[in-house]
C-alpha cells in the first residue's frame, strides 16, 4: 500500500517539476530554471535509493517534505511572471457585499496585545512546524498515514497553484497598504509590523526575506493545516482537536498579518474539503 502511495507522490512531484521547467523556459527565467533542475537532480537521486535502507527511506520522506519549499517558491514566481490582471478588486467587492466592510482592515486594527499577536504568529508558524512534528510522528508510528498526508498536501498544493495561476491576486498587504497606514499600521519592506516576541519576529523575517506578492487565492496555508487536522484525527482525536485550534489561529493570523483575504481562507477550506473527499 505504501509503495502505491509513494509512487503517486513521485509522479505528482515530477509532473509539477516538468511543468515549472517548461514555464521557466518559456519565460527564460534562469533562477527558476536552475532551482527546478537542482530539485530534479536531488529527487531523482533519492528515488533510486529510497527502498535500499531504512535511513534512505527516511531521507526520501524528508526530501518530499522539503521539496514543497522550492515548488512553492517556483509557483509564486511563475504566477507573477505570467500574471495579466489581478483580481483583488473583485475579491474586495465580494467581501464588502457579504461583510459590509473590509475584514482585512478590521482584523489589522482589532488585535493589539503583543501576547495575543505572538499566539497568532505561532498559529501561522504551525504551517511549517506540522511537516516536521507530525511528519516524524507519522513516520515512526504510521508510515502509510504519512504517505497519504503528503500525497493529499501535494494535490492541494498543485490544484491551489492552478487556481491562483488563473485567478491571480497581489494580496491585502499590497493593495490595502495605503488604507492600513492611515489606520496607524506600520510597514517594513511591504510587511505590516506588529509588536510581538519570538514567533512574531520569525514570521516577519520569513515574509520579508522570501515572501512574494500574489499566490493567495486560495490559501494553501489554510488548506494544508486542515489536511493535517484530518490525518491527525485518524491517529489521535485529542491531538486533532489541539491542531484544529492551532489551525483556527492560523486563519486569524493570515488576516491579522495581511497575508490573505478572508475569501482566500474560505476557498482554502473548500479546497481542502474537496480534495479530502476525492482522496
Amino acid at each position: 500500500m505504501e509503495f502505491n502511495i509513494t509512487t503517486k507522490i513521485d509522479i505528482l512531484i515530477l509532473s509539477f517539476l516538468v511543468i515549472t521547467l517548461v514555464l521557466s523556459l518559456l519565460r527564460k527565467n534562469q533562477k527558476i530554471l536552475l532551482r527546478t533542475l537542482f530539485t530534479f537532480f536531488l529527487f531523482f537521486l533519492i528515488l533510486n535509493f529510497k527502498y535500499k535502507s531504512t535511513f534512505l527511506n527516511f531521507l526520501y520522506y524528508v526530501a518530499v517534505s522539503l521539496s514543497l519549499i522550492p515548488l512553492y517558491m517556483n509557483a509564486r514566481e511563475l504566477e507573477i511572471l505570467f500574471r495579466k490582471k489581478e483580481k483583488d478588486e473583485l475579491i474586495l467587492k465580494f467581501e464588502r457585499l457579504i461583510f459590509k466592510k473590509e475584514p482585512s482592515i478590521y482584523f489589522a486594527q482589532k488585535i493589539k496585545n503583543p501576547l495575543l499577536i505572538e499566539i497568532l504568529a505561532f498559529g501561522y508558524f504551525s504551517f511549517f512546524l506540522q511537516f516536521l512534528v507530525f511528519g516524524l510522528l507519522f513516520y515512526f508510528k504510521d508510515k502509510e498515514l504519512l504517505s497519504l498526508c503528503l500525497l493529499t498536501n501535494l494535490k492541494v498544493f498543485i490544484i491551489g497553484f492552478i487556481i491562483s495561476f488563473f485567478f491571480s491576486v497581489k494580496g491585502p498587504r499590497y493593495v490595502l497598504r495605503e488604507k492600513l497606514e492611515k489606520k496607524n499600521i506600520k510597514f517594513s519592506k511591504d510587511v505590516p509590523v506588529f509588536k510581538g516576541y519570538f514567533f512574531t519576529k520569525i514570521i516577519i523575517f520569513i515574509i520579508k526575506k522570501f515572501g512574494k506578492e500574489g499566490g493567495g487565492m486560495p490559501s494553501i496555508h489554510a488548506a494544508s493545516n486542515l489536511v493535517f487536522v484530518f490525518y491527525i484525527f485518524q491517529y489521535n482525536t485529542l491531538l486533532s482537536i489541539i491542531w484544529a485550534i492551532v489551525t483556527l489561529l492560523l486563519f486569524i493570523s493570515c488576516l491579522k498579518f495581511q497575508f490573505h483575504y478572508i475569501t482566500d481562507i474560505l476557498f482554502g477550506i473548500i479546497l481542502a474539503v474537496l480534495v479530502l473527499i476525492i482522496s
